[in-house]
């Protein structure tokens, strides 16, 4: 009998039940002593003359998926060299599978809210891990989201073929539709297949794990004009303009008659065709600094009155409104 360090290692059956490898050792390799058959609804351990060739681990061992979804779980030999193997009483059985435990087959999805994973093929358990990673960095040509949306995918199953993951993004806020994108030697490559705006998920398909973040993609664009908006009782002189190129650089100005002035616009995003922006900075009102808006405009054809629009709001350094309208311009043109 050898004498050493103690190892366990399981492995799953076709049928739920499970293989329990003993093993004592003084080498790295391990010496597998004793293989029982341990049966997935009794957990009963009778011995086997089918030894497979595993990887043994240091005690306490991997779980294994059974039958019925529960979790088996070995905890490590006790052992006195002439004494008995005692591995029977170390077996613990768990009632419900860990989120994230990975089982064996085909098609195995693995649900990790807001994440879900489907893998072409599992075949060796384990358990998939979803950490989020705070504050990536967007590629050119991309930006974040409010907040930002990126996660590190990582599993002990053994896996082959493809894995579609579907990352959800409700509350998050996007200048656009998010794409789906894996960190890949060094660099971010977008492997969207599908966005669901409705129910706000996006999935994509990869052969590893690494990395994953959701963009959205920069449009470039710009907008200009001036005119009138009335809202209410209220008639607002505008003039605008906000452009965006294609590496996000923003610039652009906004004034309302002689009420507010701004030449700092810090953000802006444009719509697919162009034809809307929403943009926001900082500015002056009534000759006091330290007041913020955002607004959107839209250029809805030739003429400007009666069919484009303008959305704005004005707040005090409180966040206190100070003016606001939403409408159809009645003079002037925006393009």
């Amino acid at each position: 009998m050898a004498s050493g360090p103690s190892y366990q290692d399981v492995q799953p059956l076709a049928d739920g039940g499970a293989l329990l490898i003993s093993a004592t050792s003084a080498v790295a390799t391990g010496v597998v002593e004793n293989v029982y058959r341990l049966d997935a609804a009794s957990l009963a351990l009778s011995l086997t003359d089918a030894v497979p060739a595993p990887t043994l681990q240091t005690f306490p061992s991997v779980g294994v998926v059974l039958a019925d979804d529960a979790i088996l779980m070995t905890g490590g030999l006790e052992r006195e060299i002439g004494g008995p193997n005692v591995s029977s009483a170390r077996v613990t059985r768990y009632g419900a599978a860990q989120p994230g435990y990975t089982t064996t087959g085909s098609s195995i999805t693995v649900d990790v809210p807001p994440v879900s994973m489907t893998f072409s093929s599992v075949t060796f358990p384990g358990l998939t891990l979803v950490a989020s990673i705070p504050d990536p960095v967007a590629p050119s040509g991309f930006q974040v989201g409010d907040p930002s949306v990126s996660y590190g995918i990582t599993t002990t199953a053994s896996f082959s073929g493809e894995v579609t993951i579907c990352i959800g993004y409700a509350d998050v806020t996007f200048p656009g539709t998010p794409s789906f994108l894996h960190f890949e030697g060094g660099a971010w490559v977008d492997r969207t297949t599908s966005v669901d705006a409705a129910n706000q998920i996006v999935c994509g398909t990869v052969s590893n794990l690494s990395p994953f973040a959701l963009f959205a993609r920069v449009t470039a664009g710009g907008l200009k004009g001036g005119g009138q908006l009335i809202a209410g009782t209220k008639r607002f002189e505008f003039e605008l303009h906000v452009s965006r190129s294609e590496a996000g650089a923003v610039t652009g100005r906004l004034r309302l008659a002689s009420a507010f002035a701004s030449d700092a616009v810090t953000g802006a995003s444009f719509s697919a065709d162009g034809r809307t922006a929403t943009f926001n900075g900082i500015g002056v009102w009534n000759g006091a600094a330290g007041y913020t808006f955002e607004a959107t405009a839209t250029d809805g054809g030739e003429p400007g009155r009666g069919r484009d629009r303008l959305a704005f709001t004005i707040r005090d350094p409180n966040g206190s409104v100070v003016a606001s309208a939403d409408g159809t311009i009645n003079a002037g043109n925006i393009h």
